[in-house]
This record gives C-alpha cells, sequence and structure tokens, in this order.
C-alpha cells in the first residue's frame, strides 16, 4: 500500500469505528456479562457460541473445534476453541487473529463488580484481558470483509484456557494456523501506545505427594505425613528462583490431609514457573522434575506434572516488520506505538517461536490493572486501537 492509500483508508476507518463506537460498547458490556472462568468450561463455551454466531452473521465460516483427549484430570471440563474464517479453508490460513475467552474471575465476579463506565473507562471482569482485544477482532474482522479488502484470507482463532498457561489447545492452534503469514494477537495494548514485541515464557505445574494417613496421637509413626514432604519440597524448589535472571518458581496454592488430628496421606500444590528464554524453560522444568523425585520425608512420594505452557516471544526480524507496519498505522492517525518487552505470557509466544511466524502481541485496546479488581479498559483507545489492527491486516497481506 502507498502511504497515500494507507492515509486515505485510515481516515475512512477512522470515522467509521467512532461511528460504530456506541455498538461496539453494547457488544463489550455483552462479553463482559457472559462471565467465563477457565475452569467453568460452559461459561467459557457460551462466549465462544456468542462470538461464532456474530461471525457468521458477517459472513465468516465458523466452528467449534473438538477437544484432543486428556489424561489431566484437571482438564476435563474445560471450554473449546472457536475459529471463523473468511475464505474457505483450503485457501489456508491467511493472516490470523488471535484472542482468548477466558479470564481468571470466577463465575459470581460480575455480581460484586458488573459492567459500568465511569469517564473515559470500563469497568467489568475480564473488560481488559480481554473482552476489549475481542470487540475490536469482530468489527475489524466484519469491516475487512463487508468492504471486500481481503485479498487472501482472515482467520480468527480464540481460545478457551490461555489464563491456565494454554495446556492442551497448541496441537490446534498448529493445525489452524501453520500456513499463516503472519499472527496479530489482540491482547490488551500498555498505555501510551504499547505493541509487544518480546515476552517471556511460563508454566502451570501440579505437584502431587502421596504419604501414608495414620492416628497423629496413637500412631504417628506408622503414617507418612505428605504435608510435611510438600513443605520441605516447596522450599527445596524455591531454591531455583533467580528473579534478576526472569527466572521464577511460585507456588501460589496447596492443600491436604483430611484433619489436624490426621496424618496426612495426600498433597498437592499449584507452581507457577516464568522465564526469559525456551533454554531457561526446559532446564529449569528439568530441575524441578529430578529435585521433587528426591522424596525427604521417608514413605511418601513426589510426582510433577504439567509442562511448558506459553512460550516466550523474542523479537524477530518478522516481528519487527510487523511493528513497523503498525507504527505506520498509528502515525496515520496521530496515536504513535512503541516496541515494548514484557514479563507476562501469552499465546502469542508459540505461534511465534513454536510455529515460527511473524507475530505482534498486545494489539487490543489499553488497560491496566489486569486480573484485580482495579482492571480497567481506556474506551478512547478503542477507535485508535480498530483502526491500527486493521490497516496492519492489510499491510501484511502484502508480506
Amino acid at each position: 500500500m502507498t502511504e497515500h492509500s494507507l492515509q486515505t483508508l485510515a481516515e475512512e476507518l477512522r470515522k467509521h469505528f467512532s461511528d460504530q463506537l456506541p455498538e461496539m460498547l453494547t457488544t463489550l458490556r455483552e462479553l463482559v456479562d457472559l462471565e467465563s472462568f477457565s475452569f467453568e468450561g460452559a461459561h467459557v463455551d457460551a462466549v465462544g457460541a456468542w462470538v461464532a454466531q456474530w461471525l457468521d452473521d458477517a459472513g465468516f465460516q465458523a466452528r467449534k473445534l473438538e477437544r484432543l483427549p486428556s489424561e489431566d484430570p484437571l482438564m476435563k471440563g474445560l471450554g473449546h476453541v472457536v475459529t471463523a474464517r473468511s475464505h474457505p479453508r483450503e485457501q489456508g490460513s491467511g493472516i490470523a487473529v488471535i484472542a482468548h475467552m477466558d479470564t481468571v474471575f470466577p463465575g459470581g465476579t460480575l455480581e460484586k463488580r458488573p459492567f459500568r463506565i465511569e469517564g473515559d473507562f470500563a469497568y467489568g471482569p475480564g473488560v481488559a484481558d480481554m473482552k476489549g482485544g475481542i470487540t475490536i477482532a469482530l468489527y475489524v474482522a466484519r469491516f475487512l470483509k463487508e468492504k471486500g479488502l481481503l485479498r487472501i484470507p482472515l482467520t480468527l482463532l480464540f481460545s478457551p484456557e490461555e489464563e491456565l498457561c494454554s495446556p492442551e489447545v497448541y496441537p490446534l492452534f498448529k493445525r489452524e494456523l501453520a500456513d499463516a503469514k503472519a499472527v496479530f494477537s489482540v491482547e490488551p495494548g500498555f498505555s501510551g501506545g504499547g505493541v509487544t514485541v518480546e515476552r517471556f515464557g511460563c508454566g502451570d505445574l501440579r505437584l502431587y505427594v502421596t504419604g501414608k494417613a495414620s492416628h497423629a496421637a496413637r500412631d504417628y509413626r506408622s503414617g507418612a505425613s505428605a504435608t510435611l514432604e510438600l513443605a520441605k519440597q516447596m522450599l527445596r524448589i524455591d531454591r531455583f528462583v533467580k528473579a534478576d535472571e526472569g527466572i521464577i518458581v511460585n507456588t501460589g496454592k496447596m492443600q491436604g490431609g483430611e484433619s489436624s488430628c490426621t496424618v496426612a496421606g495426600h498433597a498437592e500444590s499449584e507452581v507457577f514457573i516464568s522465564f526469559k528464554t525456551l533454554e531457561d524453560g526446559r532446564r529449569l522444568l528439568s530441575d524441578l522434575r529430578e529435585t521433587v523425585a528426591e522424596a525427604q520425608t521417608p514413605g511418601t512420594k513426589c510426582r510433577l506434572q504439567g509442562d511448558i505452557g506459553l512460550y516466550p516471544m523474542y523479537e524477530t526480524e518478522g516481528t519487527k516488520r510487523l511493528f513497523s507496519m503498525a507504527a505506520q498505522a498509528g502515525e496515520c492517525i496521530g496515536s504513535p506505538l512503541y516496541a515494548n518487552r514484557t514479563n507476562g505470557s501469552s499465546d502469542a509466544g508459540y505461534c511465534s517461536t513454536m510455529l515460527g511466524i511473524p507475530t505482534l502481541c498486545s494489539m487490543g485496546p489499553e488497560g491496566t490493572g489486569l486480573h484485580s479488581e482495579a482492571e480497567q479498559l481506556d474506551i478512547t483507545t478503542i477507535v485508535p486501537r480498530a483502526v491500527i489492527l486493521a490497516l496492519s491486516i492489510l499491510q501484511a497481506q502484502e508480506l
């Protein structure tokens, strides 16, 4: 696209999305009102059904993908991936836009903190991370389809479990997106125009400990305390934390035992890991598995389940090209962007690092206070971010 045609289209897009803003805010409210905690798969699927119907009505071919078989009991009952394509499947993926439908807020949060708009900000569970991103993805896709601007396919993919570090959906990502020319993730943008070119990786692990239950007073010595072993292992794995190098190991949740007068026969904990490079992540995971294999309490056994979930994202030449396109789009409407590097993780890392697709993240409206009661979305950024996403997709068609 020439600079002149880009500028002309930018003005058309800005007017269009400005006119659409009231409708977009209504859509945002409807999405926030559909609570979608990761572990409440039926609720996540309700968002998926809503999104699929919206895109079907816009002329896309939307469908729900079947989940892959799982041996992990915690994965039972999770939601499903939803995809939508502007062109027949045999024409390939073209340009892809990815988002996730799940949030970190359990059902019932909305009753305490309903959607509201105060001044320039919208509030509510998941409003920024990432119902705002889904909203602009829908409206950008519809505009490009209706105007006949898609010379190659546009594929949208919505994950049900990104907040769980996407433990089981990546084979579906690979199947649906492997031939994509570029990927744009509509994770929330960073304040002041930040889009992400580099991210850390992470994983959610579960440490299971089995012991032997016994009466704590009458038969203490015949028991083997799983909770005691869990405590010892927590201290052991904490030694791998190297915060200055970006390596984090955090035991965020633990439970076990039956009562205070019973030697605990079982215990478990949820462990989060974060790392800067894939090599760091693989080495850390190997070290953790080797460590917990050596039980410290006689009569107990430990098992570490889980793997790397969200992969790190590096600033590749492809990422730089996409950022240049997005930055040029921002300049057309007076909304400058900057290249952001963050410790946070997203599905963009898998697309970039494992599939080798040029990827740009945090293309959604700007938000702050993510994963907290203070989460908010700057609604003044909805229109410019929609314009930038649309123009970036159009430029990426020329890759």
